[in-house]
C-alpha cells in the first residue's frame, strides 16, 4: 500500500508533531505553511532524511481556495509516481490563524475589525476550507481519512470556555459540526472524518497566547489534571491512529487529547 498524507501547517507546532508520526508510518508528505520557507525546507529535508519518505511542501494561506487546490494537486502527483497499486490518502485540517489576533480583538464593539476576523475565521479558514478540501479528496484516488484539529471549550460538552478564543470559537465548534455532516455523508464511501481536540501542548502558539493575555502557564497547567504538557507528537500518535487501517469503524467523533482538561480544573 502507499500511503500520502496532506497536513496544513505541518512544518511546527502540532501540525509537525503529526507529520512526523505519519512519516514515521510510512507515509510520502505534503505539508503545508504559510511563510516561512526557511523552516519548510528544514522540516523537508529532516523528515525524509529520518524516515526515508517522501516530502513535498507547499507555501500559500489555507483561508485562499489557491492553496487547497495546490496541496491537492501536490498529493496527486505524488499518488500517481506510487509503487503501490492501493493507495491510502489522508487530510488534516490543522492550520489556522492565530490566537493572538483573536485576543486583541476582545472586547471590541462589533463591527468592521470583529467581522473581519470571524469572516476569515468561519468562512474561509475552517467552513469554506474544509469543504473545499473534501470536495477535492473526494476526487482524490485512495482518499479514506480526515482529521479535523479543534480547540478546547468550542464545542457546548466542554470547559473552558476562553473568552479572548471569541472569535476562532465560533469557527472550530462549526468545524466540529461540519465533521459530523461529513462523518455520516462519508461513511458509505469508506470515508472516516474525525475531530481531534488539543488540550496543553507545547509549542511556540502558546508564547503568543501569553503575551496577549498575561496568562500564568505554570499556575494553568498545575490546575489541569495531568498536571504536565503534552509534546506535539503525542497529539501525532493520537492522528497515526485515526489514519491507521485499525480506526476504520471511528467516524465522526470529537475526540480531546488533552489529559482531562475537558473535566474542569482540579479543585
Amino acid at each position: 500500500m502507499s500511503n500520502v498524507a496532506i497536513v496544513t501547517g505541518g512544518t511546527r507546532g502540532i501540525g509537525l508533531g503529526i507529520a512526523e508520526c505519519l512519516a514515521r508510518d510510512g507515509y510520502d508528505l505534503v505539508l503545508g505553511y504559510n511563510s516561512n520557507a526557511q523552516r519548510a525546507q528544514q522540516t523537508k529535508a529532516s523528515i525524509e532524511e529520518k524516515h526515508g519518505v517522501r516530502v513535498q511542501v507547499v507555501a500559500g494561506d489555507i483561508a485562499e481556495p489557491a492553496t487547497i487546490n495546490m496541496l491537492f494537486g501536490t498529493a496527486r502527483e505524488l499518488v500517481k509516481t506510487a509503487s503501490a497499486d492501493k493507495l491510502h490518502v489522508v487530510y488534516i485540517h490543522n492550520a489556522g490563524l492565530t490566537a493572538l489576533t483573536a485576543a486583541r480583538l476582545l472586547g471590541l464593539p462589533y463591527g468592521e475589525p470583529w467581522d473581519a476576523h470571524l469572516y476569515e475565521y468561519f468562512q474561509k479558514v475552517y467552513c469554506h476550507s474544509f469543504r473545499r478540501a473534501i470536495n477535492l479528496g473526494k476526487a482524490t484516488p485512495g482518499f479514506s481519512r480526515v482529521v479535523a484539529v479543534s480547540s478546547v471549550g468550542c464545542n457546548a460538552c466542554q470547559n473552558p470556555t476562553g473568552l479572548y478564543y471569541e472569535a476562532p470559537g465560533h469557527a472550530k465548534a462549526s468545524l466540529e459540526y461540519l465533521v459530523r455532516v461529513f462523518a455520516k455523508l462519508l461513511a458509505k464511501d469508506g470515508i472516516t472524518v474525525n475531530t481531534i481536540i488539543p488540550g496543553p501542548i507545547e509549542t511556540e502558539a502558546w508564547d503568543d497566547l501569553v503575551k496577549a493575555t498575561g496568562m500564568d502557564l505554570e499556575k494553568f497547567i498545575a490546575s489541569t489534571p495531568a498536571q504536565r504538557w503534552a509534546s506535539p507528537t503525542e497529539v501525532g500518535e493520537v492522528v497515526a491512529f485515526l489514519c491507521s487501517p485499525r480506526a476504520a469503524f471511528i467516524n465522526g467523533v470529537a475526540l480531546p487529547i488533552d489529559g482531562g482538561l475537558h473535566l474542569g480544573p482540579v479543585q
